[in-house]
């Protein structure tokens, strides 16, 4: 039964919602002088079934005296990446800090995903309808008979959705570390949204970082465990030599430099202006709040232009028939 357990535990990965919701209440307990046990009552009330599943595996290993580091990453409550923040934060005393910085990073996510499918759910319901409804004409002249049609709309609708849930599984696996996968690989490749792929990954990684330094992680280590933070595996990688090109002697700005984690010349500019003047965490959460910008201004025009590709779609497809 525990291997059963652990293995449903892995199976299923906490949406941005509930890790908003989790580290939410856990920076505001901290904040109140409250116990993690206190935020797990308080989060149990409302909690979803997964999310309460693993809240009670994390109250046990935290009643086995587990570090909340340690009992958050064997619950399947906290990333790999994450555990290993918040193991620092503990050390430091800035355990609030982090958890509100990573319920932040969670809550975007959340509302990004959130304004898109608000904007996509009535295209999607019309285009299903589109589907069905385009053959009728062919089916009441007799043209084609119920097996025909049958194979028109469900086949149609299945390898749409199928390609849909695809896409949406391979989107939410970028939010968590995964392994190499070839689609990973092709999503980065494709025109505009590659670019959204980088440039989310490349935030992730600096505030990350910064969050890391804020804790008083070593350099050396602070930038092999932001790479972990990193779920797209190409870019992991690439971004893991900054951590080989510190240990090797660079500077941190060249080392970032030299992995293309910071993008443009002012980027770099302003990461090395901090490291000489000992404000390198301030200027990397700079550059990291310059990303979330772009990306928001990205996902503001993806979510504008959803629908209205949507609607493209339909016309096409009534055109063709």
């Amino acid at each position: 039964m525990a291997l059963m357990s652990k293995i449903a535990l892995k199976g299923q990965e906490l949406d941005p919602k509930q890790r908003t919701l989790l580290f939410r209440q856990l920076a505001q307990s901290e904040r109140a002088g409250l116990t993690v046990l206190d935020s797990i009552r308080i989060l149990l009330e409302s909690a979803d079934p997964l999310l309460r599943q693993r809240l009670s595996v994390f109250r046990k290993q935290l009643a086995a005296n587990a570090p909340i580091s340690r009992a958050g990453l064997r619950s399947g409550i906290f990333l790999p990446w994450e555990e290993r923040l918040i193991q620092a934060a503990e050390i430091s005393g800035k355990l609030a800090d982090s958890y509100s910085a990573l319920a932040r990073r969670h809550a975007d996510r959340a509302l990004r995903r959130r304004n898109l499918w608000r904007g996509m759910t009535f295209p999607l319901v019309l285009f299903a309808l589109a589907i069905l409804v385009s053959p009728l004409p062919a089916l009441l002249f007799g043209n084609i008979g119920p097996g025909r049609f049958l194979l028109d709309t469900v086949g149609r609708l299945m390898l749409f959705f199928g390609s849909l849930y695809l896409l949406t599984w391979s989107w939410r696996r970028l939010g968590a570390t995964g392994a190499d996968n070839t689609l990973f690989r092709l999503l980065l490749r494709i025109p505009w949204f590659g670019k959204l792929i980088r440039r989310q990954q490349q935030y992730n990684y600096l505030s990350s970082l910064a969050l890391l330094l804020d804790a008083g992680v070593p350099a050396f280590d602070a930038l092999g465990i932001a790479a972990d933070s990193v779920s797209h595996p190409t870019l992991r990688t690439q971004f893991a030599q900054a951590e080989e090109a510190v240990r090797s002697g660079s500077g941190v700005t060249e080392a970032l430099a030299f992995s293309d984690t910071l993008g443009d010349e002012e980027a770099i500019n302003l990461v090395r202006s901090g490291e000489f003047s000992g404000r390198l965490s301030e200027m990397l959460h700079h550059v990291a709040r310059q990303l979330n910008e772009q990306q928001n201004s990205q996902f503001k025009s993806l979510t504008d232009w959803a629908p209205k590709l949507a609607y493209a779609a339909i016309v096409i497809l009534f055109l063709l028939e």
